[in-house]
């Protein structure tokens, strides 16, 4: 059996999915293949740990006291990381999250979740509207391909020197992903 904790932001929470998006998708899938197989050992715990407007400060503050009681140390416990899109935002002029303390901010969820996972998996961003300067709803939250790009490269880095996996999702750019997302940002169904 595994535990499948998935932490992030709205993204990751599936907004704008009425599927629930990409985690419960997953879910999905996991489930349909135990029940087909009726294999006991393939049940797995998926928990959407997602939630809208996190940056990785945010998740650094609650990602121990997430992971703590749902660690079962007799299955597999694998954590899914997908953070980033609300730290590359300006707000008045300034980065949320600076790219130093992006790093230093995942680095330090790395270490937390190594006390508890068997697998470590930092996941990138979908692919975003190249275009999009302002975040739709966000009182003008402004964002920047380049420092989307940065960030992704960050994440690669940490991910490859602490030798977690990396899902490099920032190559899907194509016209087909940007009009699958209502506001530029948000995948939908």
């Amino acid at each position: 059996m595994a535990q499948i904790l998935v932490f992030g932001h709205s993204i990751t929470a599936g907004q704008w999915d009425t599927e629930g998006g990409w985690v419960q998708r997953l879910r999905t899938f996991l489930d349909s293949r135990a029940l087909r197989r009726q294999d006991e050992n393939l049940i797995n715990y998926v928990y959407n740990l997602g939630i809208g407007g996190d940056t990785s400060r945010d998740l650094l503050e609650r990602i121990e006291q997430e992971i703590e009681p749902r660690f079962e140390p007799e299955n597999l416990n694998i954590v899914m990381i997908q953070i980033g899109e609300n730290d590359i935002q300006r707000v008045d002029g300034e980065v949320r999250i600076d790219e130093e303390m992006f790093r230093t901010n995942l680095e330090q969820m790395i270490d937390i979740a190594e006390d508890y996972a068997d697998e470590i998996l930092v996941v990138g961003a979908f692919s975003a509207n190249p275009e999009l300067e302002t975040v739709p709803h966000s009182g003008g939250k402004q964002v920047s391909e380049d420092r989307r790009r940065r960030y992704e490269e960050i994440k690669q880095e940490v991910a490859e020197s602490r030798d977690t996996g990396f899902i490099n999702l920032y190559h899907l750019r194509d016209q087909e992903v940007h009009e699958s997302t209502e506001d530029g940002i948000h995948p939908t169904d």
